[in-house]
């Protein structure tokens, strides 16, 4: 099972992401794939991260840090992270809090806008009231 949908909206200039179940290094690794194909990296971002779960460990989490981080020499457009209000799984890694916490880092040390919400319809308000980038 996929756990990362995404849709690339070219008029809109944005990208939905939604992850369902176990999130892993390859998933990521398929996002970032098609966007840096798509050449959409300065599009705006929403993230929604409420169904999903992190399935991988500190090595796996380097990795996607090391990519994100070469990906931040231009422009990168702004983030909208929707994550959950939730405890850890049983099938997730013990220390998937600060993995995450390191993964949001990450995508915070590029100068872009970035906020968190508890609510896909606040973080999507955000990101409409954002210029759209230009093309």
């Amino acid at each position: 099972m996929v756990a990362l949908h995404w849709f690339i909206d070219s008029r809109k200039r944005l990208i939905v992401v939604t992850a369902e179940g176990p999130v892993s290094r390859a998933d990521i690794d398929g996002l970032l794939d098609a966007v840096t194909g798509a050449k959409a990296l300065p599009y705006r971002k929403l993230v929604d991260a409420t169904a999903g779960r992190f399935a991988m460990g500190a090595v796996d989490l380097l990795a996607i840090g090391a990519r994100v981080r070469s990906l931040h020499v231009g422009s990168v457009g702004a983030v909208a992270l929707v994550l959950p209000g939730r405890p850890r799984h049983d099938d997730e890694p013990e220390d998937a809090p600060t993995l995450v916490a390191r993964l949001i880092g990450i995508i915070a040390s590029a100068k872009r806008p970035l906020r968190m919400f508890k609510s896909v319809t606040a973080a999507r308000r955000w990101l409409d009231s954002l210029a759209v980038p230009a093309a």
